[in-house]
């Protein structure tokens, strides 16, 4: 992870896994955030344990990880770097694009990353469509027209005698 995140330019993410026997270890904390900040990296992605979430957070650096652990790593034993590797059950090739937030991290591969944006581009367009319709008062059952699928349900049961609560 050290060799790797001296490697990093401004604005790269980098992913890392830790496997095996180890993998509770942390394998980044304070000390790698502060030298994430001072090498300008957008992130990492830890398949592994962090350490230190605390000054990672007052230091709003953005980690995206598999779990928090205290005790530490060493560096018995070095895998690969810019080589491909599965993190979170992905395959992740160097110059692959990551895209992350509060809900989680996705692997786009360079080869697809344009379908991939206008796919997104379009999705985002409707769901804006759909967040207008939701304000006016529609519900997801009108708007995705779900009617028609449970018309085709046989086990569907509606009780539609029922006494509303009172808050």
């Amino acid at each position: 992870m050290h060799l790797g995140l001296s490697l990093t330019q401004p604005g790269d993410i980098l992913v890392t896994s830790f496997l095996g026997t180890h993998s509770y270890n942390a394998l980044w904390g304070e000390m790698a955030t502060l030298a994430g900040i001072g090498r300008k990296i957008s992130g990492v992605v830890a398949d592994g344990a962090v350490r230190d979430v605390k000054a990672i957070l007052d230091n709003q650096f953005p980690v995206w990880a598999k779990s928090i652990s205290s005790k530490t790593s060493s560096v018995e034993k070095i895998g690969g770097i810019n080589v491909p590797a599965v993190c979170g059950g992905v395959l992740v090739n160097p110059g692959d694009i990551i895209v992350a937030d509060d809900d989680g991290v996705v692997v786009v591969p360079l080869e697809q990353a344009e379908e991939v944006l206008q796919k997104a581009q379009k999705r985002a367009e409707r769901e804006k469509e759909i967040k207008e319709l939701l304000l006016q008062g529609k519900t997801p059952y009108e708007i995705f027209n779900m009617g028609i699928a449970l018309e085709k349900n046989e086990n569907l049961i509606i009780n539609d005698k029922y006494d509303s609560m009172k808050v």
